[in-house]
């Protein structure tokens, strides 16, 4: 088993333990929202780290792009909530900056969906192999969005 096999699901399995902590957190005190917030970036970076890990074993351009397009899912939770957890916890910045960005990361995401490519590239036109950490991971060759 290579290393990245085994340090990417540690990572994601981390992830997930301070989703669940601060779940039980959040489900104690449900006024606090910022305890909400953090989890959803965390369950996030959960789906993420798995997506990612997926993506690196990718077998061909189809599979790679399809991916990459429900990649953009958690990566859009990810930026809400911690623009969310910003205006809960911090108490600093503005709602309508918190509200600004939400609508934002919705708008590319339905665009990702919607259109026949993802929000990363135009087309993945075929895989290169390079080898990581003894392993061989696979890498894109493709025309990126402007």
């Amino acid at each position: 088993m290579s290393l990245t096999t085994i340090i990417w699901p540690v990572c994601a399995g981390l992830s997930l333990a301070v989703a669940v902590i601060y779940l039980l957190v959040w489900l104690k005190s449900p006024k606090q929202l910022e305890n909400l917030a953090f989890t959803l970036s965390a369950f996030s970076a959960t789906a993420l780290v798995l997506l990612e890990l997926l993506l690196m074993h990718a077998q061909t351009p189809a599979e790679y792009g399809q991916l990459l397009r429900w990649m953009h899912v958690p990566a859009g939770v990810i930026v809400v909530s911690i623009a969310w957890f910003i205006y809960f916890y911090l108490h600093s910045g503005r709602l309508w900056l918190a509200w600004s960005t939400s609508i934002l990361r919705a708008v590319v995401l339905v665009v990702n969906f919607v259109r026949g490519d993802n929000a990363t590239f135009q087309s993945v036109d075929s895989l290169r192999s390079i080898a990581f950490l003894g392993e061989a991971l696979s890498l894109p060759v493709g025309v990126m969005h402007p």
